[in-house]
């Protein structure tokens, strides 16, 4: 499912896939493995893990993906709800390619 919301009370200006029960790529935070609810180019938002403490500055962390590829990115936590916490990518972003890659996937997934 993409964001594709141009309501001008929208804040994100990055189409934002959010991702079905079924699938969900991979946040690798210090060896611990959270599940990506959605993502976009310059942030995610994942599903917390019970008794793991999250870095409370910028830190490094990895995302995977459908196919196995793994991208570096730099960022910040921004918010916490419940059992979900949003991530904002500051210095390295996931690519458009990677973007692309996975709504097409999804799509695919989702005529099968």
């Amino acid at each position: 499912m993409i964001n594709e919301n141009n309501n001008s009370n929208e804040r994100r200006q990055a189409y934002r896939i959010v991702y079905p029960r079924d699938y969900h790529p991979s946040l690798i935070i210090r060896d611990k493995v959270f599940d990506i609810l959605d993502l976009s180019e310059t942030g995610l938002r994942f599903k917390l893990l019970e008794n793991v403490k999250l870095p409370g500055d910028l830190f490094h962390a990895q995302v995977q993906i459908h196919d196995g590829s793994s991208i570096e990115i730099l960022g910040r936590i921004i918010r916490i709800a419940g059992d979900q916490a949003a991530m904002f990518m500051v210095v390295k972003k996931i690519p458009d390619q990677i973007i692309l890659s996975e709504q097409a996937y999804l799509r695919q997934k989702k005529e099968e």
